[in-house]
């Protein structure tokens, strides 16, 4: 009992460290506060925050391994992502036992994959001679990389690279080889620590970790050495390159009134006009947030004019918002988008952008006929999703529109750099996240998304966090949470392709070779020596 209970405080020690790498929040604090434990120094944590969980597993194998490593996994999901329960109890209007079953099974499918690749890890480790440090990083690498696309079509929520989009030498890598390359060199960073201890303090059959050692001090020789250019590079070409000039609005509309817009539509329109109001002529384009105007509409709308006609009789600036839109088929059957819509200064439809990848129990409900969940806010479940384009465009200016979720998803804005966008906008409504770490933890990932690009990036966001994040990933103009505000400032212009932006993350689909091997060694190899014997 006594060396249970300390091989589980060393996994909750780790699971501790790693989510309080992120942006960590308690869940009962005022929203007047805007308290976060966001402090720019927390991300070090990541780099040891592994090792107590790699000596609660240290000689540890079969279903016993996989037992801890799950639990290890589980609390780490669970405590960084406690807000789901806020999201879908607070706003979703459903009732807790719903609302904890979602979450419990949601944390069981995340723990369950890192465990697995935990498992596979060591038991090649141990059984067939590789080092901890070769097998570890790898199966973590691809085992994020599985998550990205395959957990409820993708859930990469939680990424330990995340963590780090305040390291901004480190961040800048990010344009070579995404998030993935990060994720690796944190693991490798806390096995050749551990290794190290180990090879010194205790018997080590393994000896000490050379070649890893020798690999992660090239590679994060090289990484802030990168970084530290490429963040002069970026200040030097955003400095020389065309300017666009942009306001986003915050309505900050609460979710209770947003869930029942029909009833408060023009009530929440007049808090954005209103809002809207303050921006000057000189302004070139005009953003709302997600799900801004309140209204469904058919996806053929031609035109705002009605919006408008008490405010402008001609608009001074291009204007976007983010809509509900829906078509008709022959039996009045509906189908719903989240959609963004581009307008001219007469408020003219000129292009459109839909939601490619839909949020899990809140846009769509993964097999809803067989769960029997029709629904978990009003609304919603209903949605269906459209496809990545080339972006919004206007006097030959294009921009690639990210709504909400889509914005988690490293190949959606890869794609959109692929095309040739100038830079990237996201609309969101993050007031489903209430009072919590939510909106920091989704504010990361788009430091992420713009480095990676090396695209400018305008985020506009109902409840905050409306932001301009330049090439590097810097966040330098926001408001705060919960203010109406209106953000004013210029972006550039940019069209320098980054490695990132030309391969996306196949190479880690290679890397995945060896994954998909040391499965084979761990279950399938052992099989086939069973049956010749």
């Amino acid at each position: 009992m006594k060396n249970f209970l300390k091989t589980f405080s060393l996994l909750l020690l780790s699971s501790l460290l790693w989510s309080l790498a992120h942006p960590s929040a308690p869940p009962l604090i005022t929203k007047t506060s805007n308290y976060i434990l966001d402090t720019g120094f927390q991300e070090v944590l990541a780099w040891f925050g592994l090792i107590p969980m790699l000596f609660a597993l240290k000689g540890k194998s079969g279903k016993r391994l996989f037992f801890l490593a799950f639990l290890f996994s589980f609390f780490y999901f669970a405590i960084s992502q406690y807000w789901i329960n806020i999201a879908v109890v607070m706003f979703g209007d459903i009732s807790y036992v719903i609302s904890f079953t979602i979450f419990i099974a949601l944390m069981i499918e995340l723990a369950l994959q890192w465990a697995l690749g935990i498992y596979i890890a060591y038991t090649v480790h141990q059984k067939y001679g590789y080092k901890l440090s070769t097998t570890l990083p790898i199966t973590f690498t691809v085992t994020e990389l599985f998550r990205n696309y395959f957990v409820f079509s993708g859930y990469p929520w939680s990424n330990i690279a995340y963590s780090q989009y305040y390291n901004l030498p480190i961040l800048q890598t990010a344009s070579i080889w995404g998030v993935y390359g990060i994720v690796f060199m944190i693991v490798l960073c806390n096995v050749v620590l551990f290794e190290i201890y180990e090879y010194y303090k205790t018997e080590n059959n393994f000896g000490f970790p050379k070649f890893a050692s020798i690999f992660l001090i090239l590679m994060l020789t090289l990484s802030f050495s990168y970084g530290t250019y490429r963040l002069h590079a970026n200040d030097v070409a955003e400095e020389n390159a065309k300017k666009l000039k942009a306001a986003m609005v915050q309505g900050n509309i609460e979710q209770d009134l947003k869930n029942q817009s029909f009833r408060h539509a023009y009530r929440i329109i007049d808090v954005y006009k209103d809002l809207t109001k303050q921006i000057p002529d000189s302004v070139d384009l005009v953003i709302w947030p997600e799900a801004a105007f309140p209204f469904n509409i058919p996806r053929e709308t031609p035109h705002f004019k009605r919006t408008f006609t008490d405010l402008y009789d001609k608009l001074p600036w291009m204007f976007m918002t983010g809509v509900s839109t829906y078509t008709e088929d022959a039996e009045r059957n509906h189908k719903y988008y989240n959609s963004a819509f581009l307008f001219d200064k007469d408020t003219n439809v000129i292009a459109k952008s839909d939601k490619s990848h839909l949020v899990p129990f809140g846009e769509y409900v993964p097999m809803r006929d067989f769960l029997r969940l029709n629904q978990i806010v009003p609304g919603s479940g209903m949605f269906f999703p459209g496809v990545v384009g080339k972006g919004l465009s206007y006097d030959d200016i294009r921009f690639g529109v990210l709504i909400c979720y889509e914005g988690i998803f490293p190949e959606i804005s890869y794609e959109y750099a692929k095309s040739g966008v100038d830079f990237l906008v996201n609309i969101t409504n993050d007031a489903w996240y209430g009072v919590s770490s939510a909106a920091y933890q989704h504010m990361a990932f788009y430091s992420f998304r713009a480095v990676e690009t090396r695209k400018a990036l305008l985020r506009s966001a109902n409840t905050g966090f409306t932001s301009f994040i330049d090439s590097s990933g810097r966040v330098y103009n926001s408001t705060k949470l919960f203010k109406r505000s209106v953000l004013i400032d210029n972006i550039p212009l940019l069209n320098e392709r980054t490695i990132y932006s030309r391969i996306g993350d196949y190479p880690f689909r290679f890397l995945s070779i060896f994954w998909f091997y040391w499965f084979y060694l761990t279950f399938l190899k052992r099989k086939t020596i069973k049956k010749k014997a």
